[in-house]
């Protein structure tokens, strides 16, 4: 069902929502890249796509980071918001079960997102959620604790 008319309708959409809080860890482009790995390898999808406000740089970032590749010619005024709305111009992204195993096959594999450094210097995991993999204890004789 779509809730609005497109030209690149229908498609399969991808999207991310975050707390101010959230921005900036890497969050959406893990989340988002899990998404990405069940539409096409469990679902076997030709395509995704993924729109945004043309204002909202961040979530541009992020797909862009997914491989997604900007389709100017799918820009469009999303119909629900009034005209000379901020948020009415959008941005359409798009990413092809072909291009997502390209880039598979050039990607460094597992850890092939960015790790950022704060300003301590310390090392941040882009998660921090449970079932994200944790490097084994080291033994004593490891130099562990």
């Amino acid at each position: 069902m779509n809730l609005f008319e497109a030209p690149f309708l229908p498609a399969v959409e991808i999207a991310w929502r975050l707390s101010r809080r959230a921005w900036g860890h890497g969050y959406a482009t893990e989340a988002a890249t899990a998404a990405l790995d069940f539409a096409f390898d469990r679902l076997g999808l030709e395509e995704v796509v993924s729109f945004t406000a043309t204002v909202n740089t961040r979530s541009s970032a992020v797909m862009e980071r997914l491989g997604m590749i900007h389709d100017s010619a799918g820009d469009f005024d999303h119909p629900v918001l009034p005209p000379g709305h901020r948020l009415r111009r959008h941005v359409l992204y798009r990413l092809s079960a072909g291009r997502r195993r390209d880039r598979r096959t050039t990607s460094a594999g597992p850890g092939r997102f960015r790790v950022r450094r704060p300003a301590s210097g310390r090392r941040v995991s882009p998660c921090r959620c449970p079932c994200s993999p944790r490097p084994a204890a080291r033994s004593a004789e490891e130099g562990g604790g």
